[in-house]
């Protein structure tokens, strides 16, 4: 993945999530001793707040935290995970997902009753599974057991794809 893929990490990113998503960005936080990690409020709080609360720009650390993110490393079990649609998208296709990511890795086609996320495309960032008006969207770990075989079916639908 090139670093543009991590652009999604931004001033209104919010802090628990991209912790939550990316752990190696901790030490990035600890480094400059920004005591987001643990806080109870980091889950309300943008990177914008949190360099406003302690009178840093944001620049240099949206630099740093990409750059963290990047490498991947302490992420979720160590491999690349992804999100997945499942079975409340059906029939629905509402589409706001598909204009809030940030990579263009939602995709369908007329024949599919749903949209699908590209595993080899998605960056992880959850702006999707945000605006999903029927909550269909679940980082791969959280998918519910009843609806398990979405994630076969998510990478079936793009090893089709020629």
């Amino acid at each position: 993945m090139s670093v543009t893929n991590y652009a999604c990490i931004n001033a209104d990113t919010n802090v628990d999530l991209l912790i939550d998503r990316f752990p190696g960005v901790v030490p990035v936080f600890v480094e400059r001793r920004m005591h987001c990690v643990g806080c109870p409020m980091a889950r309300f709080e943008t990177l914008a707040d949190v360099c406003g609360i302690y009178g840093l720009p944001i620049g240099p650390l949206l630099t740093e935290l990409r750059a963290s993110a990047m490498t991947g490393i302490g992420r979720s079990k160590g491999v690349a995970m992804t999100y997945v649609i499942a079975q409340p998208c059906i029939g629905v296709k509402d589409g706001s997902c598909v204009e809030v990511c940030p990579v263009d890795c939602i995709h369908t086609d007329d024949e599919s009753d749903q949209y699908f996320i590209d595993p080899d495309e998605c960056i992880d960032c959850g702006v999707c599974a945000e605006v999903c008006p029927v909550e269909a969207i679940f980082f791969e770990d959280d998918l519910p057991e009843q609806w398990a075989n979405f994630l076969g079916l998510n990478r079936q639908y793009f090893n089709r794809k020629p």
